[in-house]
This record gives C-alpha cells, sequence and structure tokens, in this order.
C-alpha cells in the first residue's frame, strides 16, 4: 500500500502574495515536499481595480506580478533547486483561483500565522475558505519552521477521514524519516461504553492495519482523556506538523469541523487538513478497503 498520496506528476499548489509569511510559508513548504520530489505550482490571484495607488492608478502593474512571481521561484530554488516550479497568475478570488486548482493537486499550501486562543478568527479568511472548500489536502504553514527531528501528530476518532489522516501522516514520515504519534482524545462515557465492551479499542485496530505496509516508521499510541480541541493543541506543541480530517466521516466541502477548525486557528505547528479527493488507486484501494471494513 505505498504510494497512498497522489503521483509525483501531480502538483502542490502554494499560494503567493507579497507578504512575508506568504514567503516564509513558501519556503517551509519547499523543505517540506523536497523529500518527494515533487512538482510546485505558485498560484497569485489580482484584481486590476482593487488597489488604487497614491496617484489613483492600480498600484499593481504586470511588470510587478511578474516580478513578484520571479522572487517567488528564486525562493523555491535557494531551498531545493532540484524541483520543478509553474507559475500561473490569475485575475479574480484568490479563494476560486486556489479551490480550481485543487481539484487537480496533490495539496494546496498556504501560509497562517497562529492565532491567540482568544483570538475570533473570521470565517471568511482565505485559509478558512480554502481549507473548507478545496477537494484536496490543505497544508497551513506557519512562518516559524518546526522542529525538524519532532514527530507527525494524528487526531484519530474513530471516522474514516481520521483513519485517512493517519493514513497520511505515516506515508509523509517515510519520506522524512520521521516518527508518528496518533492521538486518540475519549471522553468518560467512551471509556465506560468500553470497559462494558460496546466498543473495540479503535486506536490499535486502525494502527495494526497500517503498520505492516511502514514497518520502518515507529508509531507512538497516545490515548487522552478531556475535550479533543485543547488535548491535540497541547500536543502539537511537540510535533513538527499536526494532520486532522476536515468533520467527522464525510469529505464534504463547504465546512471544517470544531476539532479541526480549532487545530487550524491555533496549533503552534503546521496543519494539514487531510480529505482523500486526491490520492492515487493504491490509495483509493485503501479507502474502499476501510469502508467495508468499517461498515
Amino acid at each position: 500500500m505505498r504510494e497512498l498520496v497522489a503521483p509525483v506528476e501531480v502538483p502542490v499548489i502554494v499560494g503567493i502574495d507579497d507578504s512575508e509569511l506568504s514567503f516564509a510559508a513558501l519556503r517551509n513548504a519547499t523543505r517540506q515536499i523536497t523529500a518527494q520530489h515533487r512538482r510546485m505550482r505558485l498560484v497569485h490571484a489580482f484584481n486590476w481595480v482593487g488597489t488604487p495607488g497614491a496617484d489613483g492608478d492600480v498600484s499593481w502593474s504586470a511588470a510587478d506580478l511578474n516580478g513578484l512571481m520571479e522572487r517567488a521561484v528564486q525562493a523555491v530554488r535557494e531551498v531545493a533547486p532540484e524541483i520543478d516550479v509553474e507559475t500561473e497568475l490569475v485575475q479574480g478570488s484568490a479563494v476560486v483561483a486556489l479551490t480550481r486548482n485543487a481539484e487537480y493537486a496533490t495539496a494546496v499550501v498556504l501560509g497562517g500565522r497562529r492565532n491567540d486562543i482568544s483570538e475570533v478568527v473570521p470565517w471568511d479568511s482565505l485559509t478558512v475558505q480554502v481549507a473548507s472548500r478545496a477537494a484536496c489536502p490543505v497544508l497551513v504553514v506557519r512562518p516559524e519552521p518546526p522542529p525538524a527531528d519532532a514527530p507527525l501528530l494524528v487526531g484519530v476518532d474513530g471516522s474514516h477521514m481520521s483513519e485517512l489522516a493517519l493514513a497520511w501522516a505515516v506515508e509523509v514520515a517515510s519520506y522524512q524519516h520521521a516518527s508518528v504519534v496518533a492521538v486518540q482524545v475519549r471522553d468518560q462515557e467512551w471509556e465506560q461504553d468500553r470497559r462494558e465492551g460496546i466498543r473495540l479499542d479503535e486506536l490499535r485496530v486502525v494502527v495494526e492495519r497500517l503498520q505492516p505496509d511502514y514497518p520502518d516508521v515507529p508509531i507512538e499510541q497516545r490515548i487522552l482523556t478531556g475535550e479533543p480541541g485543547p488535548e491535540l493543541l497541547a500536543a502539537a506543541e511537540e510535533a513538527q506538523l499536526v494532520l486532522v480530517g476536515p468533520r467527522g466521516s464525510q469529505p464534504s466541502r463547504g465546512m471544517l469541523g470544531e476539532v479541526s477548525q480549532t487545530v487550524l486557528y491555533h496549533s503552534r505547528a503546521p496543519v494539514l487538513i487531510v480529505r482523500g479527493r486526491r490520492v492515487s488507486a493504491v490509495g483509493s484501494r485503501y479507502q474502499n478497503e476501510t469502508t467495508r471494513t468499517r461498515s
């Protein structure tokens, strides 16, 4: 069951603007995908009439836009000169441009700062809208690179999408020679059901299904008790990447679940919202197998 993620020829899409946050995310994203030797497509959306300058003219010219993309390509080359990079300038909405590209992508990558737990993140922010609507996984990268020797953290709640998130984590860890921490957060009712034989040890079952295909990847199983969002945030302090499913058992677009939103907004580490739309044929077989197993 190798090659869970999409084939190498399917690109990673990176949203670009002229902010330092965007370029920091680009450099960190390049480091993330270097081990997989993937193609990158840098996408910038613009609106000619949206930003008047001091003299009344639009402040962005064609030369400015081309210069922005040239700087972005150079930023990638400085980190990984061997990566194949292409660029795309799109007039119109950034959300539309990125979600359209997501239909044929391995993942979409955006820069996003960590928000304080007390802050309310607007529902119409770019990261929220793309993470909610994209057909493929969405990686939100923080400005500061995470520790390279830290594990990948996955929230597993028994849903099919969280199982797929764990499968993605193990696949990525195999490229990066990293370890995985699979976390399930349980409440007291869950524990009572387990003691009475109503529920299986779902985390152990999922890990045992994956481990034989990735014997080189250490997978730690960690059971926590409490509220999933806060518990995952605490665990994320020691992670290089956090992976979660978008919402329960269905990969429907337009919404993120409470836990995935909490992690996306507030995690110190980069966050990958996993959707199963862009996987390889082998990955699709894994999806079918796990669906049959759970039905």
